[in-house]
């Protein structure tokens, strides 16, 4: 029986490795690309800068009306700071980023289901999507979407470690990965939403013996919320361009 099931586990890893070297042989292509106009105009942003690191990066707190992504700014910064200009690191860091959700996705298929193939077969699936193409090979600018992504994936598998184990401290940790993610970009805000309808799913409809953890859901997305909308009605916040506010109406938002 250990001699099959380390069979087993040796034959998963050199599956895995067999995917991730398919992704990486498709994103080769990628190599032969360059740098595009938004990330020239983020070259010239930074370069003209005379300011220090801690001073630069402390800005990037500052209200924001269009998107409040102060980690992925400092990161973003580092990058361009490390690297310049030269564009096969970023492919390179890029591809590696893509890899990393992969394998993160696996493990969280994996735990939900408990099917190693199932497992394997979801994180190819996506590792090979062509709809996701753009968020590697947009090497710079989409880089926000890798750490993001990565960190949205790393609280899904720590609340559900609190779902099966009903640990307070997972969910801590979970909400508290789901803020980094955001503040890197915000695609997993409806994780707010996510959760507490998992609770009640997983764990049925006792209220009372999740009002904590439901509360713990709440207030931590009602300060996200209140922070984000607050900086709608600072004057001196920052906008690039025209918010949702004013390019759409109430219900669309809403919808």
């Amino acid at each position: 029986m250990k001699i099959s099931y380390t069979r087993n586990k040796y034959v998963l890893w050199v599956c895995l490795l067999f995917l991730f070297l398919l992704i990486t042989i498709v994103y080769l292509p990628l190599f032969k690309g360059f740098f595009q106009l938004d990330e020239w105009t983020l070259f010239g942003d930074i370069f003209s800068r005379n300011d220090n690191f801690l001073k630069t990066s402390l800005g990037f707190f500052a209200p924001n009306k269009d998107h409040y992504v102060p980690i992925f700014q400092i990161i973003f910064y580092i990058y361009i700071k490390l690297f310049k200009f030269n564009f096969v690191i970023y492919a390179l860091l890029s591809i590696l980023g893509h890899l990393i959700v992969v394998f993160l996705l696996y493990l969280f298929v994996l735990k939900i289901f408990k099917n190693k193939i199932l497992a394997f077969i979801s994180s190819a699936f996506f590792g090979l999507s062509s709809s996701l193409h753009q968020a590697t090979s947009w090497v710079l600018v989409d880089i926000n979407s890798h750490y993001s992504t990565i960190f949205a994936i790393i609280s899904l598998i720590l609340f559900w470690d609190f779902l099966v184990g009903n640990k307070s401290k997972k969910l801590f940790f979970s909400l508290l990965f789901l803020i980094i993610s955001l503040l890197i970009k915000e695609s997993a805000v409806g994780f707010f939403i996510l959760y507490p309808i998992a609770i009640i799913l997983f764990n049925g409809l006792n209220i009372k013996k999740q009002i904590n953890n439901f509360l713990s859901i709440f207030l931590t997305g009602l300060t996200y919320l209140s922070l984000r909308v607050s900086m709608y009605f600072i004057p001196g916040a920052y906008a690039e361009r025209a918010t949702v506010f004013q390019t759409q109406s109430i219900n669309n938002i809403i919808l």
